[in-house]
């Protein structure tokens, strides 16, 4: 699970680390530890400095003696001083990006990695002007839904099939949705990976990944919602579902991961996530079945009510190791590691936290107050824009209602449903309010790095493009 440039940069990293504990370098107040918020409203720095006190001692305990050290004793200095240079630079990380207070943010997910779609339905199937999977890509554009019927479709185009797994042709602003998860199935003949997917959507539907992984992510944004994922216990080294890497999103939400199916059946499980370097993952009511091992958690992931079950002795469940944040609500997965793991009760959709970011009465435990009051969610725009696509109504005309205030721009008072399942009867009524979420999103995109905040007004303006904030 590691990498040749993985570790250069983290040895680059603990010499970084090193030099700051030598050279007495002076930390901004702003910088915090990494590790999930704790209540109450101790500086932030002082996680910093305990860190680096850590690293002083082990530095200090582990000057060689050479007249009397031997190499088990020089063994074990050294591997201390590096853990504790790692905790130092890892806090360094968490101060420049905040990543792990952003991992609460459920909504934050769901912004990254909606698609931004058009309205235009290809529609695949017996009968329609697309036939066959092979058929769909010499028609799809970004903000495309291909919307399957019942059956089965398998890609047996070899050209096709290359293209996907080199990332050359990337899929951007796509979603694809079945009739149902017991209804459609995609698949590969000769195995099934996406690669290059920026904003990509696969929704209600079996997934057989043909001994392959379904998406090899590096640097994109991809969700899931209500698949069941099949077929990827190949029995080598790419015995897994997901992999990604590089500064990836993933939302996943009500999914199951069944690891039985595939060339290694009856001998081994399969591995539900290869994930590695930067990434965050979201996972959501996702049930794993009988994998040899969930995930090896060595940066974001975040398990929120959540399921494992295995016949394996060889469980191994969702492992934590160094660098790793766990972030975990009513989860019942296996978790090994001894590490700090998080828990958190509130997610930023629940009724609780929008209550407060609206400055309403609500009953949020201290952590729930933190992330509202840390991540600014009362003027916070992917939070509200990303809030329009709930499936509570109220929540939908609260989410306007507060876009209106912040922004000058137009938002209908009563947002249409975006149904879980785009499949439904209503599709057109679904792909109108995808519109309405498209074009704001793409809005705030446009105009984020120019947003300057007027505390007299409680307003975002934006800024000339000649003169940045």
């Amino acid at each position: 699970m590691t990498t040749n440039a993985g570790d250069a940069m983290r040895a680059s990293a603990i010499m970084v680390a090193a030099a700051i504990v030598v050279g007495g370098l002076a930390l901004s107040p702003s910088v915090a530890a990494r590790q999930p918020p704790a209540s109450g409203d101790a500086p932030k720095v002082d996680s910093i400095e305990r860190a680096m006190d850590a690293l002083r001692a082990a530095m200090r305990a582990g000057t060689a003696k050479l007249d009397r050290d031997t190499l088990l004793q020089g063994l074990a200095a050294r591997a201390a001083v590096r853990s504790a240079a790692q905790a130092v630079i890892d806090a360094m990380v968490e101060a420049a990006s905040a990543s792990t207070l952003l991992a609460y943010d459920y909504v934050g997910f769901e912004f990254d990695t909606a698609p931004r779609l058009s309205g235009r339905i290809l529609r695949v199937g017996p009968g329609e002007a697309i036939e066959k999977f092979n058929e769909v890509w010499a028609s799809l554009k970004p903000g495309d839904t291909v919307l399957f019927a019942a059956g089965r479709f398998e890609i047996t185009d070899r050209v096709i099939q290359t293209t996907l797994r080199s990332g050359r042709s990337p899929l951007t602003d796509v979603q694809f949705v079945g009739a149902g998860v017991d209804q459609t199935t995609i698949t590969g003949d000769s195995g099934l990976t996406f690669r290059g997917l920026q904003r990509v959507r696969f929704a209600d539907m079996i997934i057989d990944a043909m001994n392959s992984p379904v998406i090899d992510l590096s640097g994109g944004q991809c969700q899931f919602r209500d698949c069941r994922i099949v077929s990827y216990n190949s029995g080598a080294g790419g015995s897994n579902a997901i992999s990604a890497s590089r500064g990836s999103v993933l939302l996943l939400e009500r999914c199951t991961f069944d690891g039985r199916d595939g060339r290694a059946e009856g001998r081994n499980y399969g591995v539900a996530f290869d994930l590695r370097g930067e990434y965050a993952m979201y996972a959501r009511g996702c049930e794993f079945i009988d994998n040899e091992e969930i995930s090896r958690a060595t940066d974001i992931e975040v398990y929120d009510a959540c399921v494992s079950s295995t016949v394996s002795d060889h469980d191994a469940g969702i492992n934590l190791y160094s660098g790793g944040t766990l972030l975990l609500r009513d989860n019942h997965a296996r978790v090994r590691g001894n590490k700090f793991s998080g828990e958190f009760t509130f997610a930023t959709d629940d009724r609780a936290m929008i209550d407060a970011a609206l400055g309403r009465p609500s009953q949020l435990d201290a952590l729930g107050e933190q992330v509202v009051r840390e991540l600014a969610l009362s003027r916070r725009l992917p939070y509200w824009i990303g809030l329009l696509r709930s499936a509570d109504p109220q929540v939908r005309r609260d989410a306007s209602a507060q876009l209106r205030r912040l922004t000058d721009q137009d938002v209908p008072e009563q947002p249409g449903s975006i149904a879980p399942g785009i499949g439904a009867a209503d599709i057109e009524a679904a792909m109108a309010a995808e519109q309405v979420y498209a074009r704001l999103a793409q809005w705030f995109e446009e105009v984020r790095d120019r947003l300057v905040w007027n505390e007299a007004d409680g307003r975002w303006e934006i800024a000339p493009p000649d003169d940045p904030p």
